[in-house]
This record gives structure tokens, sequence and C-alpha cells, in this order.
């Protein structure tokens, strides 16, 4: 409910730049829009090649009171996990 996601039905995060942090991690920067506010986070996130295609995928913890959420029904703590996923393809 506090995510309100029949007005917010998706969270994005827009990577603007990428660094090799070590074999296999890549640390991002970009921007993270949840309920439509957009905030800056850097994340750091696992590499995966392949062949034909390219995976970026990070798991974290945001503090939603950051984007102004702070409704906690029944308890519920202000942070949530948030994973993220690309795969890249070679057509």
């Amino acid at each position: 409910d506090f995510f309100e996601v029949e007005t917010f039905p998706t969270m994005t995060y827009e990577a603007t730049s990428g660094r090799l942090a070590g074999p296999g991690t890549i640390d991002l920067d970009g921007t993270l829009t949840v309920h439509g506010d957009a905030r800056r986070l850097a994340v750091s996130a696992n590499l995966s090649v392949a062949p034909d295609s390219v995976t970026v995928s990070a798991e974290l913890d945001i503090d939603r009171s950051a984007w102004g959420l702070t409704l906690t029904p029944f308890g519920a703590g202000l942070k949530n996990r948030v994973v993220i996923s690309a795969q890249f393809r070679k057509v």
C-alpha cells in the first residue's frame, strides 16, 4: 500500500556510468526512481559475461523514507530489498 502501485506501478534504475571494480563486479552510478521521485544511487553489481550476452544484477536494501514513504502499516520497516537485473544480448 505505501508504494501506491496502482499509481506508480514500477521502480526504475537508470545507470549513467559504470566502471569495473574487480572480477565479476561493476560499480554503477545512476538514478533510482521510486514513487515518481528520482534520487541518485550508487550500486555495486555482479557482472556475468557469456559469449552472446552480458548480465548485470544487484540486490540492495533501500530506505524508502528517502523518497518520502514513511507509512509503516502493521509495524513494517522502512527498508525494502530491491533487485536490479538487466541482460544485454548480441543480435
